[in-house]
């Protein structure tokens, strides 16, 4: 008999499709043959991992439909079994791997669409904290704002698109995005996925305030940060209109250090 750790890893292999012989030689049996019993632990596995990607991409599963979304997450289960016993982690390489296998190219917006639910799910997952609040921004000198360092909320996350992938989200989740209510010719978005509060909140920035929140969360100061925007930034009104999205945390002695 095999050491425990070998046989688990021979085992989970086997799930994979991997060797069956040292699995099959460990398993007792019992009136249903060895190989039988282990097609019943594969398909309790596929039929469980497809589950909870359904539950974080459900969006993904209603555009495309029950049948297509599980040749899809068959495909990347076998290619990315769980890395942890934690699946509130798995999925987070669902979205390149639709990109890379080529199966998101019936549906072009696709993998931008699993992306936004992946962000929706860290988001909703992610650490509680109070947003910055304008007056913790207005109590600030103003000759001390552009070496200021905002960061961002935890759980805020950004993502681009070339497509209305919000829209089509909406849609996804109510299972028409193909009856036309959603134009993807309507040109690109940038989202803000934030929870603030309770609620899990998706918001399109025009493009100007998605630059600004992105150097913020690489670290710039405020003034560099701006400077990153561009000309067309309006610096008072983007930052007026993310912080009442809740796209900042609260200040820490980190991003405090150049104050008294």
């Amino acid at each position: 008999m095999p050491a425990l750790p070998d046989l688990q890893h021979s085992f989970m292999a086997a799930l994979r499709g991997g060797a069956e012989d040292a699995v099959l030689a460990a398993i007792a049996g019992d009136g249903i043959p060895a190989a039988e019993r282990l097609a019943i632990h594969r398909n309790n596995m596929v039929l469980t991992l497809t589950d909870s990607l359904a539950g974080v991409f459900p969006a993904v599963r209603g555009l495309v439909g029950a049948d297509f979304f599980a040749a899809c997450a068959a495909a990347f289960i076998a290619a990315h079994p769980p890395r942890s016993g934690t699946l509130i982690r798995y999925g987070d390489r669902f979205a390149p791997f639709l990109d890379r296998s080529g199966m998101a190219a019936p549906v072009p917006c696709l993998s931008d669409l699993a992306r936004l639910e992946w962000a929706w799910h860290q988001a909703f997952h992610a650490a509680d904290a109070a947003p910055l609040a304008p007056a913790d921004l207005g109590a600030i000198d103003p000759g001390d704002l552009p070496a200021l360092v905002l960061r961002p909320h935890p759980s805020a996350r950004l993502l681009s698109s070339p497509w209305p992938v919000d829209a089509v989200w909406a849609a996804g989740l109510a299972g028409d995005a193909f009856d036309g209510t959603v134009d993807l010719d309507a040109g690109g978005v940038d989202l803000l996925v934030v929870r603030p509060a309770l609620e899990v909140e998706v918001r399109r920035l025009d493009p100007a305030a998605a630059a600004l929140l992105a150097a913020c969360a690489a670290g710039r100061p405020l003034a560099e940060a701006a400077a990153t925007a561009g000309t067309g930034l309006d610096l008072a009104a983007a930052l007026a209109g993310l912080l009442a999205a809740g796209a900042f945390a609260p200040f820490h002695p980190t991003n405090q250090e150049h104050l008294p």
